[in-house]
C-alpha cells in the first residue's frame, strides 16, 4: 500500500465521528488520541488528536466490509468487545498539507506481531 503511516492502535486509541454535510452527504473522520506503536512514518505530520478524513468505500479506500469480515457486529461480539481489547492497524496517506485514511484493519483474535513484522 502507498501509506505514509502505519499505527498499531488499541481500541480505546481512537474515535470516530460524521459530519453531517446534507440530507445525502456525509463525511466521516478518525481521531488517532494515542497508539500503542508507529510502525512506520514518512510523514512529518503530526497526527494525534487531529480529524483525519476517512473516505467512504470505493473511493480509493478499502472499508471495514472489505476487510473486517463483513463490518457487522452481532450480539454475541457487541458483549465481547466491552470484555477484551481489540487492537487495529490504521493506514495513513499523504494528501496535500493533511493525512486520509487509507485503510483500516482490525480483527479479533488476530496475531497482528506477524503482519508488523512483514511490514518491517
Amino acid at each position: 500500500m502507498n501509506s505514509d503511516v502505519i499505527v498499531y492502535v488499541e481500541r480505546n486509541d481512537f474515535e470516530t465521528s460524521i459530519e453531517n454535510i446534507n440530507d445525502h452527504f456525509s463525511k466521516s473522520y478518525l481521531k488517532i488520541k494515542s497508539y500503542q506503536k508507529i510502525i512506520k512514518n514518512y510523514s512529518d505530520i503530526k497526527f494525534v488528536n487531529k480529524d483525519i478524513y476517512e473516505p467512504t468505500g470505493k473511493n480509493d479506500f478499502y472499508n471495514d466490509s472489505e476487510l473486517n469480515e463483513g463490518g457487522c457486529d452481532v450480539l454475541g461480539d457487541i458483549i465481547e468487545l466491552q470484555q477484551k481489547k481489540y487492537y487495529s492497524l490504521i493506514f495513513l496517506e499523504r494528501k496535500s498539507n493533511n493525512l486520509g485514511v487509507l485503510a483500516h484493519i482490525w480483527r479479533k483474535d488476530f496475531n497482528y506481531e506477524t503482519i508488523i513484522q512483514k511490514i518491517n
